[in-house]
């Protein structure tokens, strides 16, 4: 007996460090620390953290592109899940399963998998797992233009996570949207979405995804032609970029950089400056205007 009280302790310490090296992107590690949890959990006969490292494992075999090696991970975390009766666990392996299909382009199996998981998820009120399905459902109907389905699927995950109070869940939802209408050209309700989105990542901390917002929405707004507000969201994450100054910011601020310069060909000097003076409240620094100059003359005239 207390060999086995052992084996669950290592095995519960091995998977939480597999946990902590998965947060860090540390997939070979992770998988690692769960194949030694998984080692503990069947010599003391315990299926249901077996099946838990299964799914684990799969998904970390999934983040590297292993998709075989996945599905079969995921097929024994179900076939456990299935014989001990646990819905919850069988809906989501049913869920990861369809998100392995529609990434292999096998759209009907992943059709299949996502509606046993949905049924299973609704039948016994697991809303977290319904939601997420719901809005894999939505990322297929969009992939497929069902832009009616997609937004009703978009939609139905958006309220199961407001209702679980997921609220990194329910920024990622509105972003989706965001991206949803905008491709339909409805660009007023785009706008909409995406202002959402971004309150919810900078609640969530997530400052990488509320800066991808914040660049959508100048897109958006500059698509509209309003100017006026696109105009400061891209000075603001130019500058917040160069003073960051690392290489990943500094690639973005090259960006950002050919957006105010696509902006000043568009709209010529004398009105790109008129509009910064009245946006920003100062004339435009010269060394920042002479580069977004550069940027208009060399990059976007080779486009044309």
């Amino acid at each position: 007996a207390e060999d086995a009280d052992n084996s669950r302790q290592y095995a519960r310490i091995y998977h939480e460090l597999g946990m902590i090296a998965d947060r860090q992107h540390k997939l070979e590690e992770a998988i690692g620390y769960y194949q030694q949890a998984l080692k503990y959990h069947e010599a003391v006969g315990d299926l249901q953290g077996a099946a838990g490292n299964y799914q684990c494992l799969g998904i970390m075999k999934f983040q590297k592109g292993e998709l075989e090696i996945a599905i079969d991970y995921y097929q024994k975390a179900l076939q456990i899940a299935e014989d001990a009766g646990n819905t919850q666990g069988t809906a989501r392996v049913y869920h990861e399963l369809g998100i392995v299909a529609r990434i292999q382009h096998n759209f009907e199996r992943a059709i299949d998998y996502y509606q046993k998981a949905l049924q299973i998820a609704e039948d016994a009120g697991y809303l977290q797992t319904a939601a997420n399905v719901y809005g894999e459902l939505g990322h297929f109907a969009s992939d497929q233009n069902d832009f009616e389905s997609a937004t009703a699927y978009y939609q139905k995950a958006l309220q199961n996570f407001e209702t679980v109070g997921d609220d990194y869940k329910v920024a990622m939802t509105y972003y989706n949207l965001g991206l949803l209408i905008e491709k339909q050209q409805h660009f007023e309700e785009a706008i909409n979405y995406y202002q959402k989105a971004f309150i919810f990542f900078k609640q969530c901390q997530d400052w990488k995804k509320a800066d991808a917002t914040f660049m959508q929405l100048g897109q958006v707004l500059e698509a509209q032609e309003y100017w006026a507000q696109a105009l400061p969201i891209y000075i603001g994450a130019l500058d917040g970029y160069i003073k960051d100054n690392n290489q990943e910011q500094m690639s973005l601020a090259g960006l950002v950089a050919f957006y105010l310069g696509r902006m000043f060909k568009i709209l010529g000097a004398s009105k790109f400056d008129k509009i910064f003076q009245e946006v920003i409240g100062r004339e435009c620094p010269e060394e920042i205007r002479k580069f977004i100059k550069y940027v208009s003359e060399k990059f976007i005239s080779d486009m044309n």
